[in-house]
C-alpha cells in the first residue's frame, strides 16, 4: 500500500527504485525480488478489481510511474491526500497513532470499503496523469484505446486460443479508436505472432504479413516498441533459427529488461537447444514480472524436472494445477511427470479427479490415459497393445510427436520413438506410425525442447539420435555458439 500511495501521489512522475526503497522500506537493503513482487501485486490488483483507473508503467533502467486512465475527480484526491508538490516530494507528516478500528481495519467490511475508497480516489488523478502524459509524449492516447489495450494485454497473456482471439479483437478496437497509439499496434503484432505459434487457428501464409504490417505501424510511431520488435524477431520459428533469434532477443532485452515476453522467450530459446540451466533464470524473471500466466509455470516445471529438481518441479505443477484447474497445459505435464517417474497409480488417480481435469477431455481420453498408466505399471500385454494402438492413431497428426515419442519409450518401443521424431523434424514416407508427410515449411513450428527432457533419455546415446541432431542443425548451433546441452554436461 505504501508503494501504491507513493506512485499515486507522484502525479504521473517517475519514481526510481532507490526512492521506493528509501520511502517504503525505510532505506533498508532489499533485493530486486521484493520490489518486483510488490509491483506485480499492484498490477494484478488493478486488473482484478476492475477499477479502470490506472496502469503501472516500467520505465526501463529508471523506475515506475502510474498512468491514470479514468476521468478526473480532483475533489476525491484532495480529500484523501494532502497537496504534495513534485519539486519537494516530501511525505505528509505522520498522523498520531490510532487503533486498528479507528484506522478502518476493525472488520473485513471496513477494510474492503477503505480499499475501494482508495481506488475511487485514485481515479481522481486523471487530470494530472493526462497532463503528464501529454508533456512527456507527442501523442496522448485516447482513454478508450488505453482501456482496450489494457484488456488486450490481459487476454493475450493467458496463452489459450479463445483469449488470443479476444486479445486481437481488443487491440484492433484500440487502433481503430486511436490509430496513433503505438502500443496498441505492437500488442496486435504480438498477438498475431501467438497465432503463428499455434495458440489459435490461422493461415500460415497470411500471418507474417499481418505481423509485419502491425509491427511496422508501431515502430513508425515508437521506434523502440518492445512488442513490435519481438514480434518481428520471431516471425520465423526457433527451429533452425536458434542462433539468430537468441541474438535478437538479447538485443531487445538490453533495452527492455522488464518485458515479460522477452524474458520468457529467452528462456525458451535456451530450452530449445537443451540448455535448461541457462534458460531457467529467464523464466523465473518472467514470473517475477507476471506471476499470473500459466505457460511460464509449465516451462519452469519442465526446466526443474530436466535439471533433476523433482520435488521443486512437482510443487510448481501442483500450484499451477490448483491455480488454473482445467487448463490442459499444467494438467497434461503433471500426468506426464507422474507417469514418467514411475508413479503410474498416482497418474491414474490424477486423471480420474474431475475437479482439476480439463472439461473438454472426453471420457475415451480419460480411459486411454488410465489404460496407459496401467500398462506402464504392470506391463499387461493387452494394455500395452491398446496403448500402442492409441499412440499410433495420434501419430497420424505429425504435431503430436512431442507427446507420442516419450510414450513409445515408456512402452519399450524406442524404434517407434525414433521414427516419430525423424518424421516430425524431417518428413517421411508412409510408415507404421502414420502417412507420408513433407518436411516442415518455413513458418511451420517444430519444437526441440522435448528432445532434452528426462523421459527422452533412452534415445540420447543412440547413433540415430546423434544423426538427427546433426541433420536438423543443432550440432552446428552448439559449435557456433560454443555451448553444450545439459544432458551432455551431466554425462
Amino acid at each position: 500500500m505504501q508503494v501504491l500511495v507513493l506512485l499515486s501521489q507522484a502525479r504521473g512522475a517517475v519514481i526510481s527504485r532507490d526512492e521506493l526503497i528509501e520511502r517504503c522500506w525505510g532505506g533498508r537493503i532489499v533485493g530486486e525480488n521484493a520490489i518486483n513482487r510488490v509491483i506485480s501485486r499492484i498490477r494484478q490488483l488493478a486488473s482484478e478489481l476492475g477499477l479502470d483507473c490506472f496502469l503501472l508503467e516500467t520505465i526501463t533502467k529508471v523506475g515506475y510511474r502510474m498512468v491514470v486512465t479514468a476521468e478526473a475527480q480532483p475533489s476525491a484526491v484532495k480529500d484523501l491526500y494532502p497537496p504534495w508538490p513534485l519539486a519537494e516530494r516530501k511525505p505528509p507528516a505522520a498522523p498520531a497513532p490510532a487503533s486498528n478500528r479507528e484506522r478502518g481495519y476493525g472488520t473485513r467490511e471496513t477494510t474492503r470499503r477503505r480499499f475501494i475508497g482508495a481506488g475511487t480516489a485514485l481515479a481522481g488523478l486523471g487530470a494530472a496523469g493526462a497532463w503528464f502524459w501529454s508533456t512527456r509524449r507527442a501523442h496522448q492516447p485516447d482513454p478508450r484505446a488505453l482501456e482496450f489495450h489494457r484488456r488486450g494485454q490481459i487476454a493475450q497473456r493467458q496463452g489459450v486460443a479463445e483469449q488470443v482471439r479476444q486479445a486481437i479483437a481488443f487491440f484492433r478496437q484500440a487502433t481503430e479508436i486511436d490509430p496513433l497509439y503505438a502500443d496498441a499496434w505492437g500488442g496486435l503484432a504480438l498477438s498475431y505472432r501467438h497465432i503463428l505459434e499455434g495458440f489459435a487457428e490461422g493461415n500460415l501464409e497470411s500471418l507474417p504479413g499481418l505481423i509485419e504490417s502491425s509491427a511496422q505501424r508501431a515502430l513508425a510511431l515508437d521506434p523502440d516498441n518492445a512488442d513490435a520488435r519481438v514480434a518481428l524477431a520471431m516471425i520465423d520459428p526457433n527451429f533452425r533459427n536458434w542462433e539468430r533469434i537468441e541474438r535478437d532477443l538479447i538485443r531487445i532485452e538490453r533495452d527492455h529488461p522488464d518485458h515479460w515476453f522477452v524474458q520468457g522467450q529467452l528462456g525458451i530459446a535456451r530450452y530449445e537447444t537443451g540448455r535448461w540451466r541457462d534458460g531457467l533464470p529467464h523464466t523465473e524473471r518472467q514470473l517475477e514480472i507476471e506471476p499470473f500466466i500459466p505457460i511460464p509455470h509449465v516451462n519452469r516445471a519442465r526446466a526443474l524436472w530436466s535439471l533433476g529438481r523433482l520435488h521443486e518441479a512437482e510443487a510448481v505443477l501442483d500450484q499451477a494445477v490448483a491455480r488454473w484447474p482445467g487448463n490442459f497445459l499444467p494438467w497434461g505435464l503433471k500426468y506426464t511427470f507422474l507417469l514418467s517417474n514411475r508413479r503410474a497409480p498416482a497418474a491414474a488417480a490424477f486423471v480420474m479427479n474431475p475437479e482439476v481435469r480439463p472439461e473438454n477431455l472426453r471420457p475415451e481420453g480419460v480411459e486411454a490415459r488410465v489404460v496407459l498408466a496401467r500398462a506402464v505399471e504392470r506391463g499387461d500385454p493387452a494394455d500395452v497393445a491398446a496403448s500402442l494402438a492409441d499412440q499410433r492413431a495420434m501419430s497420424a497428426f505429425v504435431d503430436s510427436a512431442p507427446i507420442t515419442a516419450p510414450v513409445f519409450l515408456l512402452l519399450g518401443r524406442a524404434d517407434l520413438a525414433l521414427l516419430t521424431v525423424e518424421r516430425y523434424f524431417l518428413g517421411s514416407a508412409a510408415s507404421e506410425i502414420g502417412p507420408a508427410v513433407p518436411p516442415p515449411s518455413r513458418y511451420e513450428r517444430r519444437y526441440t525442447l522435448f528432445l532434452f527432457m528426462p523421459n527422452m533419455a533412452p534415445l540420447w546415446t543412440t547413433p540415430r539420435f546423434a544423426a538427427l541432431l546433426n541433420r536438423i542443425g543443432l550440432e552446428g548451433y552448439w559449435r557456433a555458439t560454443r555451448t553444450v546441452p545439459d544432458y551432455r554436461q551431466a554425462g
